[in-house]
C-alpha cells in the first residue's frame, strides 16, 4: 500500500522518533516502519531514475544544439559563395551592357 504525501510526512516524523528511541517497539511499528522505509528508498531511486533522465536529456539537447552549430555554419558558407555567384553574375551583366 502506496501512503500519500501527508501519511508519509506524518509516517516520517514517527519513524524519526522510532530511530532516535532506538528501533521499533511493537509489531506495528514495524511494520510501519519497514513500509516508511519500502517508500522511502522508492522516491530516492525514482529521483535518481529523474536526475539520470534529466542528464540524458542535457545531453542529448547538447548534441542538438552542436549539429544545428554545424548546420548553420555549413548555410552560411553556401550563403556566402551564393553572394560571390550573385556578384560576379552581376558584374558580368554590367560588363555585357557597357
Amino acid at each position: 500500500m502506496t501512503m500519500t504525501k501527508e501519511q508519509f510526512e506524518s509516517c516520517e516524523r514517527s519513524c524519526e522518533r522510532m530511530e532516535a528511541a532506538g528501533g521499533p517497539k511493537s509489531q506495528t511499528e514495524a511494520m510501519l516502519y519497514h513500509q516508511y522505509k519500502q517508500q522511502k528508498q522508492q522516491l530516492e531511486d525514482v529521483r535518481q531514475l529523474g536526475k539520470e533522465q534529466f542528464q540524458s536529456d542535457i545531453i542529448e539537447k547538447m548534441l542538438e544544439v552542436q549539429q544545428l552549430e554545424r548546420t548553420i555554419g555549413k548555410l552560411q558558407g553556401q550563403l556566402q559563395n551564393e553572394k560571390i555567384a550573385l556578384e560576379n553574375m552581376t558584374r558580368t551583366l554590367a560588363l555585357l551592357e557597357d
